[in-house]
């Protein structure tokens, strides 16, 4: 949501009527808790105000936003509507409402606020960025670039704009391009400005060095990838997804110890991780711990059945052991579950000719 307070006590509106100086104060009184998450109380305020200006858009616009952070989106539209009944030449009220419309589902009424929003003023970033995010969530990714970018042009230094093209171009498979932008968000060194307007700094680069991290282990650059994990370790201890992919490549790049103790940190904080026991299982395996791999594997499978995976790591550890029935069977389970690259050994396991 844009500031749009200059610190006077009294405010003229767009619409030419000038608020009363009290309802501006509750507002201006309710913007400060805003800011610091107490909805409840901005909420509280912004009535004060109404109470004392019905007239007053902003007011309403600033408590649906309000309304629309703490989850109210029903109250939040009822706000929203009154403010451009008010005023419908206001960017910013369209642009907020574009934004529940977008947490409803509701995206072709949202795109529709957000073009018109862009259309009243294109020169604010957040307008695209926003665009953008809902464009996002309907995976057009492409598209959703395009407005990220569009915020990039109007605010060069707009580092959440650089994250969301980042991940684009990282679904859309753009690597190096993905890689070039997230760098920029890691390398960012936030100034007071940015700490002010509630910027998350570590969950912004952390989510970024996950996203390079998985793209340089794609890449099989498998030390670029646990620096990068490690990094966004560092800054959030309780990031399983980074320690998740830590553990799998340090185990691809042939670390199987370092790599078992990552998974052992997921059971400790999940003992139903069924993903961690498979790839603690496939660590010992490649160690040819067979009974702990074993182990491990059927743990993973009471807890996710139709893993193709585990049936493939299964039938690998059968096949170590020589017990080829065995693997014969979870290996065309495996295949069933269609996991390709259980075919070949599932030939083997079966003597099923290749010719």
């Amino acid at each position: 949501m844009p500031i749009r307070f200059s610190g006077l006590l009294l405010l003229v509106s767009l619409t030419g009527i000038a608020q009363k100086p009290a309802a501006h104060q509750e507002v201006l009184d309710g913007f400060a808790y805003f800011q610091n998450g107490d909805n409840v109380h901005a909420i509280a305020h912004y009535d004060k105000a109404i109470r004392l200006d019905p007239t007053y858009a902003d007011a309403y616009y600033y408590r649906g936003s309000a309304y629309w952070k703490h989850g109210d989106l029903d109250l939040a539209l009822a706000d929203l509507n009154k403010a451009i009944r008010m005023n419908g030449n206001d960017p910013d009220y369209f642009g907020e409402r574009g934004n529940v419309y977008a947490e409803k589902k509701d995206f072709d009424k949202a795109e529709k606020d957000f073009k018109r929003s862009i259309e009243l003023n294109g020169r604010n970033p957040v307008r695209p960025y926003n665009y953008g995010k809902m464009l996002y969530v309907q995976d057009k990714y492409a598209a959703a670039a395009d407005q990220f970018s569009k915020a990039i042009a109007l605010n060069p230094g707009y580092m959440t704009a650089y994250a969301g093209r980042g991940d684009c171009y990282y679904l859309l498979g753009m690597g190096e391009k993905a890689i070039e932008d997230l760098s920029r968000v890691i390398e960012w060194q936030p100034g007071e400005r940015d700490l002010i307007n509630r910027i998350d700094f570590k969950q912004l680069v952390c989510e970024a060095l996950y996203k390079r991290g998985s793209l340089f282990g794609e890449m099989k650059q498998y030390d670029k990838a646990e620096k990068d994990f490690s990094a966004c370790i560092g800054l959030d201890a309780g990031e399983t997804k980074a320690i998740s992919n830590r553990g799998y490549y340090r185990m691809m790049n042939g670390q199987y110890e370092p790599a078992i103790r990552d998974f052992n940190i997921l059971i400790g904080k999940d003992s139903t991780d069924a993903l961690a026991y498979n790839n603690r299982g496939l660590a010992e395996y490649y160690l040819k711990h067979y009974d702990l791999a074993e182990a491990d594997c059927l743990r993973s499978q009471a807890y996710k059945p139709d893993n193709s995976y585990v049936w493939l790591n299964l039938g690998r550890i059968c096949l170590a052991t020589g017990r080829k029935k065995e693997a014969c069977e979870k290996l065309e389970k495996a295949v069933q579950f269609g996991n390709k690259e259980a075919e070949s050994l599932r030939k083997e396991a079966c003597e099923i000719s290749t010719r």
